[in-house]
């Protein structure tokens, strides 16, 4: 197992862009880092998140994808003060949940979750869409937030489905679930919407031609410090490359053109 410093890791959000008053949307594999020295690993969300939002200050929002598919599949109600998450989205989202300041945005299949100046305006929407009008990854992308891959491929990146909902992809598609949705005793909504893949829809996404063309046009920024590699991305930048690329090549993300597979497993 590789180790990092807490200076190695300030230092590399330093060099890949991130400033105070900045919006980012943080995708991370803490398992790809390391451990710090003299630390439990069990204490390395809590410091990563507390560096980030260091580097931020008061007036920067640090957000992470926090949603779970239970709740569209169980069918039970979807409450923000709740803490369950997808723990395939890794230990740093489990941290941000357990902060009394974070606040949760309303959509079960796609929530994020926000620390900052900017968390009450970016979780409150009420709009029932994933990706949609004003949603809050709507809202992000119109303040221009910055994407940041920590030690992650684009692969992981959520931003990718909000690309392709504005270009319709023919692969995915947009389900209605009665998923009531509150916030403690409140209700907020009675339904919202997922952007899923069908059922028996066999493919696979292949990214790695778009980060090349990413990096080309400086619209992603990568940066190395030992184990550690930080890709930074402009929302706006990275949205503009995308849909001309799909609008080109409508399954341009995907390593081919999906097939019908009767045996390929049912998604939600």
């Amino acid at each position: 197992m590789q180790f990092f410093s807490e200076e190695e890791f300030k230092k590399s959000l330093n060099l890949s862009g991130i400033v105070e008053n900045d919006i980012i949307v943080v995708h991370c594999s803490i398992i790809r880092i390391g451990l710090i020295k003299n630390k439990e690993i069990n204490e390395i969300p809590k410091i990563i998140a507390d560096i980030i939002l260091n580097v931020l200050g008061k007036n920067g929002t640090l957000c992470v994808p926090t949603f779970n598919y239970n709740y569209i599949n169980k069918k039970k109600k979807f409450d923000t003060f709740e803490n369950e998450y997808t723990k395939l989205l890794g230990a740093l989202p489990g941290e941000i949940l357990s902060r009394s300041k974070r606040v949760r945005s309303y959509n079960p299949g796609y929530n994020i979750s926000t620390i900052g100046a900017k968390a009450k305006y970016i979780s409150s929407s009420k709009s029932i869409s994933s990706f949609g009008s004003d949603s809050s990854w709507d809202r992000l992308f119109k303040l221009n937030a910055k994407i940041v891959l920590i030690n992650c491929d684009l692969d992981s990146m959520t931003f990718i489905r909000y690309i392709e909902s504005k270009c319709d992809v023919p692969y995915l598609y947009t389900k209605l679930y009665k998923t009531p949705i509150y916030s403690g005793k409140k209700k907020i909504l009675s339904q919202s919407t997922c952007f899923l893949r069908y059922k028996y829809l066999d493919f696979k996404y292949n990214l790695k031609n778009f980060e090349k063309i990413l990096k080309k046009k400086k619209a992603l920024k990568e940066t190395k410090i030992n184990n550690i590699c930080i890709k930074t991305l402009s929302m706006k930048a990275t949205f503009e490359i995308g849909v001309e690329l799909l609008n080109n090549d409508i399954y341009y993300f995907l390593d081919r053109k999906p097939t019908f597979n009767k045996i390929y497993p049912p998604i939600v």
